[in-house]
């Protein structure tokens, strides 16, 4: 008989022979052909024919590879469970592929990590918004020197609010060219600064590591801060997590983490917050002009390069956070000279006078928003002439009484606009308003 299914090969009845017995055709005419089939079924050495059934072997180790080289035995392909598959090299894994569609990675002997092996020359997406700064609807420099969110989806922040000023500012690409940056002009800081962004959970993947990469340009020196990440969770409470960062200036400095939160994270209203500290919790920035091209978040723990988001996309996500009423085109709260009504002036959100209805503190309207959303905003209501916050840039013909609207109350808000507005005093002045909408996190 030939080989039988485990590989063993039995010789056929009538063997062995004994000494002395007559050779018959009976047993040559069975036993060679036997002999025959098995060899025919052996894998030549010099590489005659080929394998018609897959090779099966043991599964190996890193040292002793279960498919390795007659000179190079230490180096090879092995298999560490039924689900990863290994390259070593000398007996030291180099690479891994694993199931579940995760990527393929090779082994960093220096750190003691597998990292990912990220396709030559493409760059990763990015998982924030206006990461180099070039949305700014709240207008392009902030003097305040205290801390919120001033840039579109940026916040920032020093421990008090408090001692010295940090001038913030952003490149203006329509009216100077310049390359779309933030820009920190400090003097006189007596406590740290950071910059943060909220994002919602459902953004993040969770159980993957994360990149998180600042790209500087000039700066007074290195910045050898923290990447702080923020697990804001209304069942489990808050949690802080601190990842070393160095930014030299005119580079970028990386920093690469796993996410995988423990709080819940379902309720709305959830999110988390990186901040970049540029020299940590303790150190205020020294004087001088701090500025920063990009900040990007992407999957996998290596910076694949940055690629900023086209404008007009990153504008249209920055409006579903915040957007306002004022300083668009043709559109309602311009100013654009516009005829309405047939009281002439600007064009804007209004409602008719007492001079044309009883006098009433319920005004009913349809407001509808540019974009749909995160969440039902926040409405504040300005004057025309945009002395309640400084906000309103229409400040011409009708000059409406500003204390009516900063006491007034938005109706029937959803993600896609609102629908009235319940005055705080009734007046024959106030005939229009303008309102910026927030659902900031």
């Amino acid at each position: 008989m030939a080989r039988s299914p485990t590989g063993t090969f039995t010789l056929v009845a009538g063997n062995p022979v004994v000494t002395g017995t007559i050779i018959t055709s009976d047993w040559a005419n069975t036993t060679m052909p036997d002999i025959g089939a098995a060899l025919t079924d052996s894998l030549s050495r010099t590489g005659q024919g080929g394998m018609l059934a897959p090779i099966r072997g043991v599964s190996g180790s890193a040292t002793s590879p279960a498919h390795s080289f007659t000179d190079f035995p230490r180096s090879g392909m092995y298999a560490i469970g039924a689900n990863e598959m290994r390259y070593a090299v000398n007996g030291v894994d180099r690479m891994r592929w694993q199931a579940g569609g995760l990527p393929t990675q090779t082994y960093n002997v220096a750190t003691g990590l597998w990292e990912d092996l990220e396709p030559v020359g493409v760059v990763g997406p990015n998982l924030l918004d206006n990461s180099n700064f070039q949305i700014h609807q709240r207008g392009i420099v902030d003097n305040s020197g205290l801390g919120g969110i001033y840039i579109d989806r940026w916040g920032t922040r020093n421990s008090a609010n408090s001692g010295g000023q940090v001038l913030i500012s952003a490149g203006t690409v329509s009216t100077s060219n310049l390359t779309p940056k933030m820009r920190m002009a400090v003097q006189g800081q007596t406590s740290h600064q950071e910059f943060n962004q909220r994002v919602l959970p459902s953004v993040l993947p969770f159980g993957k590591e994360l990149t998180f990469t600042v790209t500087a340009g000039d700066l007074p020196q290195t910045a050898v801060g923290q990447l702080q990440v923020v697990i804001n969770s209304a069942t489990d409470g808050v949690s802080t997590t601190e990842y070393p960062i160095t930014v030299a200036a005119n580079s970028s400095g990386s920093v690469s983490f796993t996410y995988s939160p423990t709080e819940n994270l379902s309720t709305d209203g959830d999110y988390v917050q990186f901040s970049w500290i540029p020299l940590g919790l303790l150190n205020p920035l020294p004087d001088g002009s701090w500025n920063v091209l990009s900040i990007k978040l992407e999957e996998g723990n290596v910076f694949t390069g940055y690629e900023p988001t086209p404008y007009a996309i990153d504008e249209a996500e920055c409006k579903r956070w915040f957007l306002k009423s004022y300083s668009r085109e043709y559109l309602l709260g311009t100013d654009c000279r516009v005829i309405t009504g047939g009281y002439g002036g600007a064009q804007y959100d209004r409602w008719p006078t007492n001079s044309q209805v009883p006098a009433v503190a319920n005004r009913m309207m349809t407001i509808n928003f540019d974009v749909e959303m995160v969440s039902a905003p926040n409405i504040t209501t300005y004057s025309l002439a945009g002395t309640i916050g400084g906000c309103s840039d229409c400040g011409f013909d009708w000059d409406h009484d500003v204390n009516i609207l900063g006491t007034s109350t938005a109706k029937k808000i959803g993600t896609k606009g609102f629908g009235g507005i319940v005055l705080g005093t009734i007046t024959d002045a106030t005939i229009g308003f303008h309102y910026s909408a927030s659902c900031e996190l």
